[in-house]
């Protein structure tokens, strides 16, 4: 059986997720250093403001850039957007409302997604005249529901790697390269298949290289 199909799916949940991270940490990640030059003039504080806030949109981002990916509509865009949101766990709940806190947990956001968009493509010609009523609810419960409850370990998967690189990192020059491209060839050679390199696999690897990066080194050191 041909494994196309499951090829696609897997690289337009990364590369959804690859142009996601584009958009909400290069800019913050490029003008920042810039914005400081600026010390605390008001105009400087408030673009300030806008570009700490961009990171927490990412997993907004990814769900419509994945739902792109597979050409689905705006309902079913909105659907994925709100189950990543949910699963990436950029919001805090607390007792005055919500607080948002960086850009959330990448590889829970991929697993969130993947889930959301498997449930998408399945219901979203099945529903009819509710599709607007019930697919951003279902998705949203089961997709965003099954994100939720895998958060916690998510997480420590995500520290345990960055802990491991970061480990790696204080070590002498040659062995840290060694074990700094086994990870990255781990995720590499993952994206070979018998036909050769699939298209657009460059945004594909920075995909699963982004909790690494985030783990590394905190997302406000480097906005």
């Amino acid at each position: 059986m041909s494994t196309k199909p499951k090829t696609n799916f897997t690289l337009n949940i990364l590369n959804g997720l690859s142009l996601a991270i584009v958009v909400a940490l290069i800019p913050g990640a490029v003008f920042s250093a810039i914005v400081k030059l600026f010390g605390t003039a008001p105009a400087a504080v408030e673009i300030s403001h806008m570009l700490n806030l961009m990171p927490s949109f990412l997993p907004v981002f990814a769900g419509f850039a994945v739902a792109s990916l597979f050409k689905l509509g705006f309902i079913e865009a909105a659907a994925m957007a709100g189950a990543g949101a949910v699963g990436a766990g950029v919001a805090t709940f607390t007792p005055k409302g919500f607080l948002l806190n960086g850009s959330g947990d990448i590889i829970n956001l991929g697993i969130t997604l993947a889930i959301s968009a498997a449930l998408t493509l399945l219901l979203a010609n099945r529903l009819g005249q509710f599709k607007m009523l019930l697919l951003p609810a279902i998705v949203l419960v089961i997709g965003g529901g099954i994100g939720f409850l895998t958060l916690p370990y998510s997480r420590l998967v995500s520290q345990w790697i960055g802990q491991l690189i970061n480990t790696a990192t204080t070590l002498q020059p040659l062995l840290m390269g060694i074990i700094v491209g086994m990870a990255f060839a781990a995720w590499w050679s993952h994206r070979f298949h018998p036909s050769g390199l699939p298209q657009r696999s460059v945004l594909a690897v920075s995909a699963p290289v982004q909790p690494i990066l985030a783990s590394w080194r905190p997302a406000s050191h480097w906005l």
